[in-house]
């Protein structure tokens, strides 16, 4: 680039930074550290009050959905129970045609809903144990017995001049100290 162009290139910047000032848009000085963090803090209120509210009209919507979709649940079961009848009431017919007394059609159909109920309930019962969240409370819980032989572990190698927490019953994982 010559010096020609280097200084009509620095005019041309100092012409624009002139006619920024007499305009009144001239670039504010850069604001210090200070500044920057009370300025945040200021507007910290503002930024937690408009989460905090989208985060209440999103539980209300969430709400107005559930209790539609519960709702739907209900219709649904209501629809499938009377299929469900309308189904047996058609086996029924077709095996009272075939020429079996209408009593023993009906006991057979009590009877394979029984099995069908109480299979149900079995699957049911299986999965309560579930409901309790057994992996996230044995990661999240340390069982009495082994605080207790952790604690003990901790001592027995702190008395050695070493700091080491062993499981109860391995012997051999070291944290903070060497193995023994």
């Amino acid at each position: 680039m010559s010096s020609t162009a280097a200084g009509e290139a620095g005019e041309a910047s100092r012409r624009a930074a002139e006619a920024a000032r007499r305009s009144g848009t001239a670039r504010p000085a850069p604001a210090s550290i200070g500044e920057i963090l009370m300025s945040l803090l200021n507007d910290l209120p503002g930024l937690i009050s408009d989460r905090v509210h989208l985060l209440a009209l999103e539980l209300r919507r969430a709400r107005q959905s559930f209790a539609k979709m519960a709702l739907m649940v209900v219709v649904a079961a209501i629809l499938a129970a009377t299929a469900w009848v309308a189904f047996w009431a058609f086996v029924a017919v077709v095996i009272v045609a075939m020429g079996v007394p209408w009593y023993g059609v009906f006991l057979l159909i009590v009877v394979l809903n029984c099995i069908g109920a109480w299979l149900a309930i079995r699957r049911a019962q299986a999965l309560v144990e579930d409901l309790t969240l057994p992996a996230t409370v044995r990661r999240l819980t340390i069982a009495p017995s082994a605080k207790a032989d952790s604690d003990s572990s901790i001592v027995a190698h702190s008395s050695r001049g070493t700091l080491a927490a062993e499981p109860p019953g391995s012997g051999q994982t070291h944290f903070g100290g060497s193995p023994s």
